[in-house]
């Protein structure tokens, strides 16, 4: 096949991937792989069969065909001619097994990646790698390494004035400020990506609208944060993803529990753990069952929630994911003060209080503090950690400008208890 031909395979290619017609695009980049030679040295074609594979992987990836995915990167890696593009297949690879949850693999080929992005000056190398290093830090739990690495690719980013790329890694910023508690920050780095976001395309778009409705969540504007996750669904049901479907429905589910609508919110959370299994990506698996555990507990349903606590442990010890483990040993502790057992609660949310603290989880941390106050027999110990759970808060909503947004937070039943038992004492 010519020059002419496989160009406009590739454009049909890129089209159908615009169109969302996954299945499609993923079909024509493979059929310009099969009418082209991996071995040769046209470096027109060497470059169209590397953006190929590139562009392969990444739709294998979204479609949860995981294991696809590695081989498309590897293969890519494999047919690296130059420098450059090795430093590119290398930290794709990187990627995919930190998106798998194989963290250490992950963490030698980013920093391989990384040196030869330096040794060689190549920027957008350099900036992708530290995206790369920035997002498994962040998987296993690790925030402050993260934040450190996604400031440094942002800067470079900017420096490229590549839209996308920079999209990506706001986007990454707003979900480490958003762990850490700082939720003013994350909101601020979820808005620019979308600014982005809106220009790069619907699905881009409808994943930062729904890590942003998060954010909003986690300050207790469920009703704005519904806003945000239905724009996001609106846009998703035009994308045939289960990936983007996982974190929109555990999202939803969330909301709708803690406005009152139990069981639909508990079935949205049941849809995104079914999907979250069939995506492959451990993270997105973690997530879902740790706001199911909570919704059941909610719900008085505490052998189902202690299943599912169990199971985040499980997972969590497996993959050494940290801050999950403080997370499991959250509901695992609330199960156990349902049952009558506060000694085995108190063992469990201090082990959680420890982690908690390693992995600067503010949001958990607060509540960790809260609940060894309520169950705590001395009344001193108790307002000591009411006092520190006061303190976190204040330090969640301190640096929030919007009032409106400070006053729906601080009058959230959670949030106002732990105020009220500051005035008792």
């Amino acid at each position: 096949m010519n020059h002419t031909s496989l160009t406009e395979l590739m454009t049909q290619a890129n089209e159908s991937r615009r169109a969302y017609d996954t299945a499609g695009a993923i079909q024509t980049y493979t059929a310009v792989l099969e009418e082209t030679d991996a071995k040769t040295d046209d470096l027109a074609i060497v470059e169209m069969r590397l953006l190929a594979l590139r562009q392969r992987g990444l739709l294998q990836r979204r479609l949860g065909k995981q294991e696809a995915a590695m081989s498309s990167y590897q293969q890519l890696l494999h047919e690296a001619h130059t420098s450059q593009q090795k430093v590119l297949g290398t930290e794709l690879v990187a990627q995919q097994h930190s998106s798998m949850g194989q963290h250490d693999k992950a963490m030698g080929l980013h920093r391989e990646a990384l040196q030869l992005a330096e040794t060689l000056n190549y920027t957008y190398g350099r900036a992708l790698t530290l995206q790369g290093l920035a997002a498994t830090h962040f998987y296993r739990g690790r925030y402050e390494e993260a934040l450190s690495h996604i400031e440094k690719s942002l800067s470079l980013f900017r420096q490229l004035d590549d839209a996308e790329e920079r999209m990506r890694t706001w986007n990454w910023m707003g979900m480490i400020r958003q762990r850490q508690g700082q939720l003013d920050k994350s909101i601020v780095a979820f808005q620019a990506a979308l600014a982005d976001g809106r220009q790069v395309g619907e699905m881009e778009t409808a994943v930062i609208l729904t890590n942003l409705g998060e954010s909003y969540q986690l300050l207790y504007d469920m009703q704005k944060a519904l806003i945000y996750h239905r724009e996001a669904l609106t846009l998703a049901e035009k994308i045939d993803l289960p990936s983007m479907e996982v974190d929109m429905k555990r999202n939803m589910g969330v909301e709708l529990s803690y406005l009152g609508q139990m069981e639909e919110g508990i079935e949205n959370l049941r849809q995104s753990l079914r999907l979250s299994e069939v995506v492959g990506q451990p993270f997105l698996t973690y997530q879902v069952i740790y706001s199911l555990a909570l919704a059941e507990h909610a719900r008085g349903n505490h052998a189902k929630a202690s299943e599912y606590g169990q199971r985040l442990y499980d997972l969590a010890e497996q993959s050494s994911a940290r801050d999950f483990r403080a997370q499991a040993m959250h509901i695992l502790g609330l199960c156990a003060q349902a049952e009558g057992d506060k000694v085995r609660a108190e063992q469990l949310w201090q082990q959680a209080l420890f982690l908690a603290h390693e992995t600067g989880q503010q949001t958990l941390l607060w509540q960790l503090h809260t609940a060894l106050a309520e169950i705590s027999p001395n009344p001193a110990l108790a307002g000591t950690h009411y006092r520190i759970a006061a303190e976190v808060l204040e330090q969640i909503v301190y640096p929030i400008e919007d009032e409106t947004l400070r006053r729906t937070f601080l009058a959230a039943p959670p949030v106002k208890a732990v105020f009220a038992h500051l005035t008792q004492t």
